[in-house]
């Protein structure tokens, strides 16, 4: 009988207790981990649903250089459950009609600020006192992707953040949040040169340098890349003339990658041996704000000349001849290290005299000079010498030359001459100016004959004068 006295107080119990249980908590809401708890905030809906972005290497404008690109996402907030007209009911030192905002960043340069990474801009807070419900306000938050961003897939989570009380004016305030997540791929494009930057562009002048410029998209790269280019030298930039095979490639997801051919050639003149021209070419690659560039230093070289004497060689195989051969380069090649010249003598006619050169091989960094030496026989010769340079990074080599004009003189002419005048020197004097003898003794009689003839007329005349 006791027992089913106490019947009555369980059964109002349990009623009670389901009575509290199904009865509305006046501001009570779950985060958006929690869908089924009754919102009194909605937040979602974002627009964009998902974002592509670009970094961004320069600026706009002068005046105000962020080194960002910014995208703006706008995502709708909503009162419910009479939130905008019950929150300013509580007696509370803290405003519960007031949503704040928060953001999470996932991805490679997460944590990054400013324009090593991706950054979100928040709103200020947004007051929803007094607001009807399904009120729709669209809070605007901007996402700039700095220019070293590492390109990749990010995720960045806003939230929305407030305050209920429970029960209404006397429980305990209880933060809650809504959250939405937007997906990111930050996109972006590299530039590179074949050959490569450090192994390109040098030549010799009236050749042309030739690199092809290659652009690959990452992550899906979708738009047109337009290509430009600068030269740059304390020399001028007006000696260079530099021309692109397409001026703009498109890049997509499948097609990933796009090139042109950069071709420059010097338009000056240059003298061989003199010094050349030295310079850069920047190749910059844009689309919008983003741009890439590469750059790719520039020598038209002189080459070189080559400078030798004339000389005379006596055909003795005891007593070879040598000529001096010097090399002179163009100033940037002095000191190269692998540069170096080839030499080689060619004799015309071909018959008659050998010649030899050393050393056949000069390096630019220690010795520019040669000797060649040539012997034979007697005649008049002329030797070409030719000289190949060759010099790492230069698509081709260098050919100069030199002539030296080598006369021979016959070593039995040269004995005969000397044995003429050894027998010379032995010979009595009369056997070699007998002939001086002749007409002395000539001039003799005839003197004496006058003188003779002039004293008989002088001896006939006083003899008249006595008679």
């Amino acid at each position: 009988m006791r027992a089913l006295g106490l019947a009555p107080l369980v059964l109002l119990s349990i009623l009670v207790s389901l009575a509290l249980t199904l009865a509305p908590i006046p501001y009570a809401q779950g985060s958006v981990q929690n869908n089924s708890t009754p919102s009194y905030v909605t937040f979602d809906t974002p627009s964009p649903s998902s974002l592509t972005a670009l970094p961004v290497d320069t600026c706009a404008s002068a005046y105000y250089c962020s080194g960002i690109n910014l995208y703006d996402v706008f995502v709708l907030l909503e009162p419910h459950n009479a939130f905008g007209a019950n929150c300013e009911s509580p007696p509370s030192s803290v405003d519960l009609c007031n949503v704040t905002f928060d953001q999470s960043i996932m991805g490679p340069s997460a944590g990054l600020p400013g324009a090593e990474g991706l950054s979100v801009y928040l709103p200020l807070l947004m007051s929803l006192s007094g607001q009807a419900d399904g009120t729709m306000n669209t809070i605007k938050f901007t996402i700039g992707a700095g220019s070293s961003i590492t390109p990749g897939v990010y995720s960045v989570t806003l939230t929305a953040n407030y305050q209920i009380q429970t029960p209404l004016g006397t429980g305990p305030i209880i933060a809650l949040s809504q959250s939405v997540t937007i997906p990111i791929v930050v996109q972006d494009f590299t530039i590179a040169t074949s050959p490569a930057a450090g192994g390109c562009c040098s030549t010799f002048g009236g050749g042309t340098v030739a690199s092809v410029i290659t652009v690959t998209g990452l992550n899906g790269f979708t738009g047109t890349v337009t290509f430009k280019t600068t030269v740059a030298s304390d020399l001028g930039t007006e000696a260079l003339g530099c021309v692109l095979s397409e001026t703009s490639v498109a890049l997509n997801a499948i097609a990933t990658n796009g090139s042109t051919m950069l071709s420059c050639s010097y338009l000056g003149g240059l003298v061989a041996g003199s010094s050349g021209w030295k310079g850069a070419v920047r190749i910059g690659a844009s689309i919008g704000r983003l741009v890439h560039t590469v750059s790719l230093e520039v020598i038209i070289s002189s080459g070189m000349s080559i400078f030798a004497g004339r000389t005379i060689v006596v055909a003795d195989e005891k007593n070879l001849g040598g000529v001096a051969v010097r090399v002179n380069p163009d100033s940037y090649l002095l000191g190269s290290e692998g540069a170096q010249v080839s030499l080689n003598a060619i004799v015309s006619p071909p018959t008659g005299l050998a010649c030899a050169i050393s050393p056949t091989k000069l390096n630019l960094a220690s010795n520019l000079t040669s000797i060649l030496s040539c012997n034979g026989s007697a005649g008049v010769y002329q030797v070409k010498v030719e000289g190949t340079l060759t010099v790492p990074g230069f698509n081709e080599p260098y050919h100069a030359n030199t002539v030296v004009m080598f006369t021979v003189e016959s070593p039995t002419n040269s004995s005969a001459s000397q044995s003429s005048s050894s027998s010379t020197t032995s010979t009595p004097w009369w056997q070699q100016y007998w002939y001086l003898l002749i007409v002395g003794t000539s001039i003799s009689v005839s003197l004496a004959g006058m003188i003779w003839m002039m004293s008989r007329k002088v001896r006939s005349g006083s003899r008249s004068k006595i008679n």
